[in-house]
C-alpha cells in the first residue's frame, strides 16, 4: 500500500494502562499509546483478542498540517460468537 508515495511503515500501536501517582489525578490510571515499527511483514500483524492495538500505515516523510505523518489507521473488525 502507498500512502502519498512508496516510503511507508507499517505501525502497531499497542494501547498500555499505566498508572497515576497517589494525589497528583483523581485518575487511578490512562491509556498510553506505545508504537512499534515492523522491521518484516511477517512481524506485522498479529492480532489478540485480549491485546488492544490499532495498526496504521504511515508515511514518515510526509507531514500533515499539524505535523502527523501521513497515513490510514487499519481497523480489525470485531469478533463474533454465534450460539446455537
Amino acid at each position: 500500500m502507498d500512502v502519498d508515495g512508496s516510503d511507508n511503515s507499517f505501525v502497531k500501536v499497542n494501547l498500555q494502562r499505566e498508572q497515576t501517582s497517589p494525589g497528583k489525578s483523581p485518575r487511578r490510571s490512562y491509556l498510553k499509546a506505545a508504537r512499534n515499527v515492523a522491521k518484516t511483514e511477517k512481524r506485522c500483524t498479529t492480532l489478540k483478542l485480549y491485546d488492544p492495538s490499532e495498526f496504521h500505515v504511515v508515511n514518515p516523510s510526509k507531514k500533515t498540517r499539524v505535523g502527523n505523518p501521513v497515513g490510514y489507521k487499519v481497523v480489525p473488525g470485531g469478533t463474533r460468537s454465534w450460539f446455537a
